[in-house]
Formats: C-alpha cells, sequence, structure tokens
C-alpha cells in the first residue's frame, strides 16, 4: 500500500478508510498497536496470519517475545467497513495512538499505518535521521538481502 491520507475521525470514534486501502486490505482486516511508535498497523487477514504466524514461531518463553506478543495480539481488533467506507476504532486504540480528530492513513508496503496527524508531523519534524541519511542505511540493509 501506499500513498498518504487524511481524514476525520467523529465523535463515535469512526473514520473513513482510503478507497484504495479498502481494495488492499479486503472489507475486513486488522488493527493493532504499533510496536515501536504511537501508531496503529492496519493488517489485511491474509498480511495478519503472516505476522501471527512469526511470532507464533518465536520462543514464547522469552521475555522480550512475550512483551510483543501480548502488545500485538491483545490490542488486535477486526474491523468490517460499514456501508459508508468507515471503521470504528476502538478507544483504547485511539487513547494508544494519541488520536484526536485528524488522522493520516500512511502506505507501508505490505500494510497501512493510522497516526494522529500532529504526531505524523512531529515523527519527522523530530527523527534523528535525515531522509538521506535513512536512504543510505536502507541501501545498505538492501545489499545484504
Amino acid at each position: 500500500m501506499f500513498g498518504e491520507f487524511q481524514h476525520r475521525v467523529d465523535e463515535k470514534g469512526r473514520v473513513i478508510v482510503p478507497a484504495m486501502f479498502r481494495e488492499e486490505l479486503g472489507y475486513k482486516f486488522y488493527v493493532t498497536k504499533d510496536l515501536t511508535q504511537r501508531s496503529l498497523k492496519m493488517y489485511s487477514m491474509d498480511g495478519w496470519k503472516k505476522i501471527a504466524d512469526k511470532y507464533n514461531r518465536l520462543p514464547s518463553n522469552n521475555r522480550a517475545v512475550q512483551m510483543q506478543r501480548r502488545l500485538l495480539f491483545s490490542s488486535a481488533v477486526e474491523c468490517e467497513v460499514d456501508k459508508q467506507g468507515r471503521i470504528t476504532i476502538p478507544a483504547k486504540l485511539r487513547e494508544y495512538a494519541d488520536i484526536k480528530k485528524e488522522v493520516i492513513f500512511a502506505g507501508d508496503g505490505d500494510r497501512a499505518e493510522i497516526w494522529d496527524t500532529d504526531n505524523w508531523d512531529k515523527y519527522f519534524d523530530e527523527s534523528p535521521l535525515t531522509p538521506e541519511e535513512a536512504a543510505d542505511i536502507v541501501a545498505e540493509l538492501e545489499k545484504a538481502l
């Protein structure tokens, strides 16, 4: 998925999912906490199965794995798009991601993200890396593939 789309969250926590993302994710998908940022991740049903399979293969007696699994799986909700193209983001997830009124839907390859617009802007303003530095790091990682 790709692109950046801004939408307003209503008082009930409902927000329109961009049409392009609905096409990619389907009309039923998972939303859960991002484990590294105060944002949310959206996974298609197939994408969610791949993530679950990956975490289920990790050693369950490892404390770091336990923490990551608990954060990921306990916060996951299955969302279904309504006739107006909206989903309801549960209050606990809105609170975690600091979502107020405006959100950014951002493409992230095989998944999408939901950010509060202020946090999205702050992420790029306060990043310890410039886009050029990040590109150099990614180029080095790609060489290892």
